[in-house]
Protein backbone atom coordinates (compact mmCIF):
# COMPACT_ATOMS: atom_id res chain seq x y z
CA UNK A 1 0.00 0.00 0.00
CA UNK A 2 2.80 2.44 0.84
CA UNK A 3 4.47 2.06 -2.53
CA UNK A 4 1.16 2.63 -4.34
CA UNK A 5 0.49 5.71 -2.22
CA UNK A 6 3.92 7.16 -2.89
CA UNK A 7 3.63 6.46 -6.60
CA UNK A 8 0.21 8.06 -6.90
CA UNK A 9 1.29 11.04 -4.78
CA UNK A 10 4.29 11.67 -7.01
CA UNK A 11 2.31 11.24 -10.21
CA UNK A 12 -0.56 13.52 -9.20
CA UNK A 13 1.36 16.20 -7.24
CA UNK A 14 1.67 18.50 -10.27
CA UNK A 15 -2.13 18.42 -10.64
CA UNK A 16 -2.67 19.60 -7.07
CA UNK A 17 -4.05 16.23 -5.94
CA UNK A 18 -2.90 14.77 -2.62
CA UNK A 19 -2.96 11.05 -1.81
CA UNK A 20 -3.25 9.48 1.64
CA UNK A 21 -3.45 5.89 2.85
CA UNK A 22 -3.96 6.62 6.55
CA UNK A 23 -7.57 5.46 6.82
CA UNK A 24 -6.86 1.77 7.46
CA UNK A 25 -4.29 2.75 10.11
CA UNK A 26 -6.63 5.20 11.79
CA UNK A 27 -9.54 2.76 11.79
CA UNK A 28 -7.36 0.12 13.40
CA UNK A 29 -6.64 2.59 16.22
CA UNK A 30 -10.31 3.37 16.80
CA UNK A 31 -10.43 6.71 14.97
CA UNK A 32 -13.67 6.75 13.02
CA UNK A 33 -14.65 10.43 12.89
CA UNK A 34 -13.22 11.82 9.67
CA UNK A 35 -15.52 14.84 9.65
CA UNK A 36 -12.64 17.33 9.68
CA UNK A 37 -11.33 15.78 6.47
CA UNK A 38 -14.69 15.57 4.69
CA UNK A 39 -15.49 17.69 1.65
CA UNK A 40 -18.98 18.12 3.15
CA UNK A 41 -18.77 17.93 6.96
CA UNK A 42 -21.49 15.74 8.41
CA UNK A 43 -21.46 13.32 5.48
CA UNK A 44 -21.31 9.77 6.81
CA UNK A 45 -21.38 7.85 3.55
CA UNK A 46 -18.17 7.69 1.52
CA UNK A 47 -18.15 9.22 -1.92
CA UNK A 48 -18.67 6.70 -4.72
CA UNK A 49 -15.67 5.63 -6.74
CA UNK A 50 -15.32 7.52 -10.00
CA UNK A 51 -13.96 5.74 -13.03
CA UNK A 52 -13.29 7.82 -16.15
CA UNK A 53 -12.91 6.02 -19.42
Amino acid sequence: MSECTLGHAGELRSHGIAISSLWPVLAARGVSDADRCAVEPGTREPSPDLFVD
